[in-house]
């Protein structure tokens, strides 16, 4: 029995070859990747401006900016993101781009935001977020269960507290209910 002699082996391509493929192939697919991102949608949102990641910018534009704003949906993908040198002041745009958004797309007005600060007002009177996203008039602002946690502990404990992770844990379960289905899938995934 005769074995046939095998092919003869080949230098596999350079980085170049591959990276040049993967962009042809990203080009290729860009109307689609476009459409992906501008196509996320959701009926409860959560707004969150930090100035962490502003302090992190390095070059010619490093004081240029001091917030960055971003809006997630309830899965945790976020909308829109966006960077001003102050806090709320300079959002309208942003804000009027996404309900415009939401409105060409047909979609459902939001139910609820969710934020980490100008939630709270008293009788009739409007939050900052409910004059910033304005024509939604049916919109819930509520405070992030995050920061209320962090708000409950604060004028309890500190960190430092021997008991602030049992603290933490205890007042999570009391806002937090588990199914049990889900954890014991969970155990058994484990």
């Amino acid at each position: 029995m005769r074995v046939p002699r095998s092919p003869d082996f080949k230098s596999p391509p350079n980085p170049k070859w591959f990276l040049a493929t993967y962009i042809r192939d990203v080009w290729s697919r860009l109307p689609c990747l476009k459409a992906s991102a501008t196509s996320i949608y959701g009926e409860v949102l959560k707004i969150d401006s930090t100035k962490k990641l502003m302090r992190r910018l390095q070059g010619k534009g490093v004081k240029s900016a001091s917030w960055c704003t971003n809006v997630g949906n309830e899965r945790g993908e976020i909308l829109i993101s966006m960077t001003t040198s102050e806090s709320l002041s300079n959002l309208s745009r942003m804000a009027d781009g996404l309900m415009d958004r939401y409105e060409n797309a047909l979609q459902p007005n939001l139910f609820v935001l969710y934020t980490d600060r100008d939630c709270c007002k008293l009788g009739e009177e409007k939050s900052k977020f409910q004059h910033l996203f304005h024509r939604l008039e049916s919109l819930l602002v509520r405070l992030d269960s995050w920061h209320f946690m962090r708000r409950m502990a604060k004028a309890c404990t500190n960190e430092s507290h021997p008991l602030y992770g049992i603290f933490m844990a205890k007042l999570s379960g009391t806002i937090f209910k588990w199914d049990g289905k889900d954890v014991d899938l969970l155990r058994e995934t484990k």
